[in-house]
């Protein structure tokens, strides 16, 4: 095959906007209005910087360009459009406001840097440079890179320095007072072809991998936290603590776990939570396995977890399904589950060992009614249903005669006439949520009449009656002096954000109290002393 004949930008043809809308290189791979397009067919060859600033013109060049100085977008908001379906080469590539594809291999001498968010840079071929910085930026390596690649805002998780190791892999005079890198100065700094990396510049990764071996070579290593360090992988270092019990790999974008997972035999918890992962099954192996977190991970179903020792589950997130058996879990006894991991199936109530269900609703993702398997459940010792709207807390609630905590907190607004069932037929409860905030704010709030539905409940140890107050200006939460006369045995009370005059005289005749949040009241320096003066060995929570 003829090599292409190298061409300048003198030989360019142009589009109009009209005809550049029509044609497929522009059409298939620019996302911006339509505009007009210089167009080089063959290898475009430009001695000295290629500019991309202002609101020129975009450029497609049909085939290969070599550009001997940098190609440059120092604007972060405007930018011309460049659109290369070969290679480019360069001495730097400067990124900023303008959409730039590159669909062949990218070679720069030193440094890619893609800097503010109004442009995208798309690199489907490899990429060769020293450095690869990402600041904020739409950028695309579809092709793999063969550099250090930095990414300030943690957008890639495979990336070899993320936030936190910005100040591990940058030479120090590029950072800000913060430890962050400071663009101007690191801009400056790639545009003179210096080198943006600090000598000896390690990835983050090959740091904690390092960092867990020397802990080990210390001795036998029972709990690691590795909580929020960007790993995009385990470290294989970590396969190797055979006495690890206690692991925590919580907010790390981490997408699998590895095969070998099931060495740490001696794990009893295990930390997951707002990982990426979508498997559990090397978890699985884990058999040891006491408590497990979750929470927010990438996963649509539980099924096949298999962990016969697993007491404590935390779960949920918004694609979490649980409609179907979580899984052979005869010793679990906790069960939380965070927003969004509806449909429920019944087969929860079939846990052999549950005893405390806790599920949280949130502002987007919560319960729509009141969940009638768990009226079965005669065993539960503690239910929390906070945060979802239910038009009505059924009768048969009070089947649960061995429950000690009951918490409905946030969940009170939309009860249809405000009617509770009547919880002193409850034996055991000790423990009561009765939250009236709102999470959503198209809830309505609860009606202060409901309060007067629980203030009987004689065996009552703990209350949460806060939020049911306003604190608009002259607004108050009217509450009687005899409000706490018929709970005599209250230990801790949860006061706070009830807007009041005054409180109420009952409450410091409660002779067993040691605990009292008053935060929000409105009550003025001079009268908390006084109220202070009154509950003498109390601790009271004012802010």
């Amino acid at each position: 095959m003829p090599t292409p004949p190298k061409r300048s930008l003198a030989e360019a043809t142009t589009l109009t906007a009209a005809e550049a809308a029509k044609t497929p290189e522009l059409r298939d791979h620019l996302h911006g209005p339509p505009r007009a397009t210089e167009v080089i067919d063959g290898h475009l060859v430009v001695d000295g910087d290629l500019s991309l600033d202002g609101e020129g013109p975009g450029l497609l060049v049909r085939g290969d360009l070599t550009v001997k100085g940098n190609v440059v977008n120092l604007d972060g908001t405007v930018g011309r459009p460049l659109v290369v379906t070969g290679a480019l080469k360069a001495a730097n590539l400067v990124a900023g406001g303008a959409e730039v594809v590159v669909l062949g291999a990218t070679t720069v001498k030193n440094a890619v840097l893609a800097h503010y968010n109004d442009g995208t840079l798309k690199l489907k071929g490899l990429v060769t440079a020293r450095a690869v910085i990402n600041d904020d930026h739409h950028t695309e390596l579809d092709g793999g890179v063969d550099a250090a690649l930095i990414d300030t805002r943690g957008h890639f998780p495979r990336a070899d320095f993320g936030p936190s190791g910005i100040k591990n892999a940058l030479n120090p005079r590029l950072l800000d007072e913060d430890g962050g890198m400071d663009l101007e100065k690191t801009m400056d700094h790639v545009l003179a072809n210096k080198n943006p990396l600090v000598k000896g510049a390690t990835p983050t990764r090959i740091l904690i991998e390092q960092e867990v071996r020397k802990v080990a070579s210390a001795g036998p290593v029972t709990t690691l936290d590795l909580s929020d360090r960007e790993l995009a992988e385990v470290p294989e270092a970590l396969l190797e603590l055979e006495d690890l019990e206690v692991l925590s790999l919580e907010s790390n974008p981490i997408e699998a776990l590895p095969e070998g997972f099931g060495r740490l035999r001696a794990l009893r918890e295990l930390n997951l939570r707002a990982t990426r992962l979508r498997d559990l099954s090397p978890v699985a192996k884990c058999k040891s396995l006491e408590r497990l977190n979750v929470v927010y991970a990438w996963l649509k179903s539980l099924t096949g977890l298999d962990l016969p020792k697993l007491r404590w589950l935390h779960c949920g997130q918004r694609d979490l399904k649980l409609n179907a058996p979580l899984g052979d879990l005869p010793a679990l006894e906790h069960l939380e589950i965070w927003g969004g991991a509806g449909p429920y199936t019944p087969t929860i109530a079939e846990l052999p060992s549950l005893t405390e269900l806790v599920i949280h609703g949130g502002s987007s993702s919560r319960l729509l009614e009141f969940p009638a398997f768990v009226l079965g459940m005669s065993r539960l010792r503690v239910l929390e249903l906070r945060g979802s709207p239910f038009p009505q807390i059924p009768d048969g609630l009070l089947g649960l005669t061995a429950l000690e905590r009951l918490d409905l907190g946030c969940s009170l607004g939309h009860v249809e006439g405000g009617r509770l069932p009547d919880l002193g037929k409850l034996p055991r409860l000790r423990s009561l949520g009765f939250d009236g905030h709102m999470i959503n704010s198209n809830d309505r709030d609860p009606k202060p009449t409901m309060i007067g539905q629980i203030l009987q409940l004689e065996r009552l140890e703990e209350l949460e009656l806060c939020r049911w107050g306003s604190h608009e200006k002259g607004k108050h939460l009217a509450v009687p002096d005899e409000l706490f006369n018929g709970l005599p045995n209250l230990r801790r009370l949860d006061f706070s954000f009830n807007y009041v005059p005054k409180l109420p005289e009952s409450l410091f005749a409660l002779k067993h109290l040691s605990f009292v949040d008053l935060r929000a009241t409105g009550l003025k320096p001079e009268e908390r002393e006084g109220v202070a003066a009154r509950l003498p060995g109390v601790e009271i929570r004012w802010s």
